[in-house]
């Protein structure tokens, strides 16, 4: 009986240890692929700006058809559009939506600028939306934070460095 009990109290100080590191490196792994995602539906809005020669514009959206009015919040997902009325907004009855994309609410995603990204038919971003996205955590996980930057000139990149409110 003695030597069971011995067994549960090492096993129970294991599992006390292994626990909270396997949630962190879950943690982790799931910022990284939401980075990830990001950073493959961005490009593919740049693809697509370039093959189509026309501006091509991404906004938040909780619903999969229609931009949010505010352009802070991207927790819930985004559009990708062609802007053919050029207003960075998605229009149903002018644009052309190109693919809606639903993202899993386990993170803040804010975009720093007022205006939603549009890439150009050079791939490159037009005058005034180039900017970063932040991606937080609900909970205040600084270690998981993750961030992806668009620059003018269409560069998509990674950065690790952001803060988040």
């Amino acid at each position: 009986m003695i030597e069971l009990m011995v067994v549960v109290l090492l096993a129970s100080i294991i599992m006390n240890i292994a626990v909270p590191s396997l949630v962190s490196i879950y943690n982790r792994i799931t910022f990284e692929s939401l980075q990830k995602n990001l950073i493959s539906h961005l490009s593919f809005a740049r693809a697509e700006a370039l093959k189509q020669g026309s501006d091509v514009s991404l906004c938040p959206s909780a619903d999969g058809a229609t931009c949010l009015s505010s352009s802070s919040n991207w927790k819930d997902g985004w559009l990708i559009f062609l802007d053919i009325n050029g207003n960075g907004s998605f229009d149903a009855s002018d644009d052309e939506l190109i693919k809606g994309t639903a993202s899993p609410s386990i993170a803040n995603i804010f975009w720093t600028n007022t205006t939603n990204p549009t890439f150009q038919g050079d791939g490159t971003v037009m005058a005034g939306r180039a900017g970063s996205m932040k991606i937080c955590d609900f909970n205040g996980d600084y270690t998981v934070i993750r961030g992806v930057t668009v620059s003018t000139f269409g560069r998509i990149t990674e950065d690790n460095t952001v803060t988040c409110p």
